[in-house]
């Protein structure tokens, strides 16, 4: 169990090395298909539930999307511009090189700590002021056996709702993206609709919009080898996991702007 003499939470850069061991979404993915898994996650939302703690912390699939080059950590930034949209990134930074960082992520470590291995420099709550509560969760995971499954997310003042996490793999980052439905993205991240926890809540709720929060929040998928192209009228699309995004439209206007100012951040 969690040892009293080490502190709850570590928020301390993690090893290129260690965040490389992390299993990738698809991998991780095939953890949570289980009944046992849905039952654990239940468990771990219902604690955050009834500490009043549902707008603070949210339950995430412990996973990677790229490994890092030596000292560098995997890092969400909001990349804002009078000529682009403001859409949300993460990508591998080094840390000096950055404004503060906080730990966004964090999983049930051996040593009886909550360890950071993904990083924010967006506002949210401090995560250290919750630690008696990050151990009762620490706990929780091992006592439940997922602490390779399921980690502990910090939710920012203001989260995005129900988004899509898309890869661009020529710059090894992931761009983050409201309201897109696509069929084949794999839940990732999943929050509580309520503060208090409902037991009639079904496993899987419907994704709602808008302003609310749904049970499974975010999703992941990839942009495809296709990439932007041209439809039969001569106009620019973009392909994505099958689906076509006609130029104008949000998800467009937020991917190609990331496509063009990611790789240079």
């Amino acid at each position: 169990m969690a040892s009293d003499s080490k502190p709850a939470l570590s928020q301390y850069p993690f090893s290129s090395s260690d965040y490389n061991a992390l299993p990738h979404v698809s991998d991780a993915h095939e953890t949570t298909q289980t009944t046992h898994a849905e039952e654990a996650r239940e468990s771990l939302l219902r604690l955050i539930a009834d500490h009043g703690l549902s707008d603070v912390f949210s339950i995430h699939l412990l996973h990677k999307h790229f490994d890092v080059p030596k000292a560098h950590i995997m890092v969400y930034q909001t990349v804002r511009g009078s000529s682009h949209p403001t859409y949300q990134v993460m990508a591998a930074r080094k840390p000096e090189s950055l404004p503060a960082t906080h730990g966004k992520y964090f999983f049930a470590a051996p040593d009886g700590t909550m360890r950071a291995y993904e990083y924010s420099t967006d506002p949210q709550p401090d995560a250290a002021q919750y630690s008696g509560f990050c151990s009762m969760v620490w706990q929780e995971i091992h006592n439940l056996g997922k602490q390779n499954v399921f980690a502990l997310g910090v939710r920012p003042y203001s989260p995005l709702e129900n988004y899509t996490e898309i890869e661009l793999p020529f710059a090894n980052a992931t761009v983050f993206v409201e309201d897109l439905e696509l069929a084949n993205s794999i839940d990732t991240d999943w929050v509580n609709p309520s503060q208090r926890w409902d037991e009639g809540l079904p496993l899987v709720q419907a994704k709602t919009r808008g302003g609310r929060c749904a049970y499974s929040k975010a999703r992941h998928t990839s942009i495809g080898p296709e990439g932007l192209g041209k439809d039969k009228y001569g106009n620019d699309v973009l392909y994505l996991d099958g689906t076509v995004l006609p130029a104008g439209c949000g998800a467009f206007n937020v991917l190609t702007s990331a496509m063009k100012h990611v790789s240079v951040m």
